[in-house]
């Protein structure tokens, strides 16, 4: 297990990597996390009830990463009618993708406080993260939040600071986007 600082504008989480059950995703993450990556980067988005319309598989988490325009205008005002998510035009990794670690394969839930990577493709993680509020089994293998079923890919979890991450869950939001701007300074292994 390797743990690591994420240094924000709103104060200090710490967290907990899973680099033994969840050995891709933590290195992928970690890669990212050596470089510098994120530093400079942005907690963005609060899926929560009242900002996912009517889907029968909601969740709530707090998402940070890179977001471009593109993404930020999606995030605030939703997809056109019949517009399908365009990977190409959203945030690109200097790095491959990697295949999705689901969590019938590593073990790890989406649980509360639970780290995951996103998605933009059918079986391949992006760089973004978010943090789940409260157990989130639709983010599971086999869960209802895509319908291909393989879930997102967790890899760790807030060990302190998770009353943070629920205070910006809450903020005030345009669609998803939260309003505030909240830098990520630096996140480095502790």
């Amino acid at each position: 297990m390797i743990n690591i600082a994420i240094e924000t504008s709103l104060g200090r989480l710490t967290a907990e990597i899973y680099d033994e059950k969840a050995p891709k995703t933590a290195a992928y993450f970690l890669r990212y996390v050596d470089e510098g990556f994120y530093n400079g980067a942005k907690i963005y988005r609060s899926l929560r009830d009242d900002n996912q319309g009517a889907s029968n598989a909601k969740i709530d988490v707090v998402e940070m990463g890179h977001c471009n325009a593109y993404y930020d205008r999606i995030l605030r005002h939703g997809m056109g009618e019949g517009e399908v998510y365009d990977e190409t035009q959203g945030f690109i990794p200097p790095y491959p993708k990697i295949r999705v670690e689901t969590t019938e394969e590593t073990g790890i839930r989406h649980l509360d406080g639970t780290l995951s990577l996103g998605r933009d493709n059918v079986d391949q993680v992006d760089t973004n993260i978010f943090v789940c509020i409260g157990p989130q089994p639709n983010l599971d293998y086999g869960g209802a939040r895509h319908s291909d079923g393989y879930g997102f890919s967790a890899f760790g979890k807030i060990t302190d600071g998770m009353e943070l991450i629920r205070r910006i869950h809450q903020m005030p939001v345009e669609g998803q986007r939260i309003t505030e701007d909240i830098t990520i300074y630096k996140i480095e292994r502790i």
